[in-house]
Order: C-alpha cells, then sequence, then structure tokens
C-alpha cells in the first residue's frame, strides 16, 4: 500500500494535474479550428459545437485568397521577423564576445549600465524615439522596426555572455596563436559552440517579429505595409466581424509557430538550460 500511494503522490497526480491544465490551456486552440470551419450561422450556437456539424472548407480559402491579402501581409511580416531575427544573432554575438573575451576599459562599468536598460519598458521611451525617427522622416517604413536590432538586446547579450563565459579561454588563445583575428574567433569558433543560444536568440526574435502588433501599429501607417497582426485587427473592424473567416486567419497565423516550435523545440532547450550553467 505505501508502494502504490508513493507512485501516486510522485507519478499519477503531477501528471493528472499537468493534463488537466493542459486540457484547459488547449481548449481556447480547439475552439479557434472549431470556429473556423463552420458556417456563420453556427457560429454561436449553444451548447458550442466543439466539432462542427457542418464543415466549411472555403473559409480557409476565401481568407487565403480574396479577403485578408494573406501573402501581402505574409511577406511583410517575414521581412519583419527574419531581419531582425539574423541582425539579432550578429550584433548580440559582438556584443557578448567583447564582454567576456576582451579585455578593455570600462566594460565592467557598462555592462551593469546595458543590463539596467532592461528594466525601462519600450513605453517610457516611445515618444522621443518616435519623435527621432519623425524627424528623419522615417515613419511608416520598416527601418524603424529593423534598425534597433543592429544594436542587439541587453536580454540577448545577457545571454549568450552566460555562454561565452563557460567557454574556457585556452580556445581562444589557441586560435589567436594560429593567427586568427577577433572577428574569424567570433564566427568560427565561438558562434558554432554557441549554437543552443543562437537558435534561442532568432527563435525569440522571430516569434517577437511575428506576433507584434503594437510597434507597427504606430510606425506604419500605409495598409499595404501591414503585417498579419495589424491585418487581422483591421479585418475584424469591418462592420461586421465575421468570426469564422478571422479566426481561419489566426490559425493559419499561427501554424508557422506552432511549426517552428516543434522543430526548433530541443535546441530551444538546451539554450534555455546551458545558460544557467556555471
Amino acid at each position: 500500500m505505501r508502494g502504490l500511494g508513493k507512485i501516486f503522490r510522485k507519478q499519477i497526480l503531477p501528471h493528472t494535474v499537468l493534463l488537466l491544465f493542459s486540457i484547459v490551456f488547449i481548449m481556447p486552440l480547439v475552439y479557434q479550428v472549431s470556429t473556423s470551419l463552420k458556417y456563420p450561422e453556427d457560429v454561436f450556437t449553444i451548447p458550442i459545437e466543439w466539432i462542427p456539424k457542418r464543415v466549411r472548407w472555403e473559409n480557409y480559402t476565401d481568407v487565403l485568397l480574396h479577403r485578408l491579402h494573406f501573402f501581402r501581409l505574409l511577406k511583410n511580416t517575414l521581412i519583419l521577423s527574419i531581419t531582425p531575427a539574423f541582425f539579432q544573432v550578429i550584433s548580440s554575438s559582438f556584443v557578448a564576445y567583447s564582454f567576456t573575451k576582451i579585455p578593455w576599459k570600462g566594460s565592467k562599468i557598462l555592462f551593469p549600465i546595458m543590463m539596467s536598460t532592461i528594466m525601462l519598458p519600450g513605453q517610457v521611451t516611445l515618444i522621443p524615439v518616435y519623435g527621432i525617427w519623425a524627424k528623419m522622416q522615417l515613419t511608416d517604413t520598416f527601418l524603424p522596426l529593423i534598425v534597433p536590432s543592429l544594436f542587439g538586446s541587453a536580454y540577448n547579450i545577457f545571454l549568450l555572455r552566460q555562454f561565452f563565459l563557460n567557454i574556457p579561454n585556452s580556445y581562444i588563445d589557441s586560435a589567436r596563436i594560429d593567427g586568427a583575428n577577433e572577428v574569424t574567433i567570433l564566427f568560427k569558433l565561438m558562434m558554432p559552440l554557441a549554437k543552443p543560444i543562437i537558435i534561442t536568440i532568432a527563435l525569440f526574435t522571430f516569434i517577437n517579429g511575428w506576433n507584434d502588433f503594437y510597434y507597427p501599429l504606430i510606425y506604419l501607417n500605409s495598409t499595404e505595409k501591414y503585417n498579419l497582426a495589424i491585418g487581422l485587427q483591421a479585418f475584424q473592424k469591418e462592420m461586421r466581424t465575421e468570426w469564422e473567416l478571422l479566426m481561419a486567419g489566426s490559425t493559419v497565423c499561427m501554424l508557422p509557430m506552432i511549426i517552428i516550435f516543434f522543430i526548433g523545440q530541443k535546441q530551444f532547450i538546451n539554450g534555455v538550460v546551458l545558460t544557467g550553467i556555471k
């Protein structure tokens, strides 16, 4: 009996609780997909039809080909997701490498100053930063959403720094003896060793760019430059919200994130774990 009680406490009970929480979190997703396959008159039926009796696959073709300008929105979203992810990896790697493996005066002072910027919300600096872009007449372009990634992110720099600290200096000294300069060491030695962290940063930045609604709403005015998040919101603001089409569009926009997570989840988990290892 004691053995059964121990098994119940350590295996059955935790798994049961996790299963219940999983069901709670997955229900909105199931309802979204279910609604995306319904006819308009079946959307708000009571009781809820979790499995539609009548399936309307045309909702997806209507959204993708006729109503949402999906492929234009997708192109803009990819530009605002892939480009910052690439620049964040490069710029953050340069800064993290300089803080960990290149001795220079002031690094121990500047690093905590840089980390303190994490505590400053973007909403606080929004008005002065927007004023700068407006003075340069660069609003309603992609530049305000891409250029900041050229200077790295304090959080991404911190992740890379934590990993670079674990790499023995003897590796770098050997490379320098062989004639490698600092850029070569970074790209051919440090970054390959930090592959899990690099993938983690790229995933974080890509997901943030894909789901970003706030900053594109502030800086973009032309409908031709909207991303998927704003496109879906604009679609919802029409005279009558067609919920079945809106759910179909939301499902399509969400699929790439699910696919990317399942493809890169191993590297993503390794990246998060390895940054805390000393």
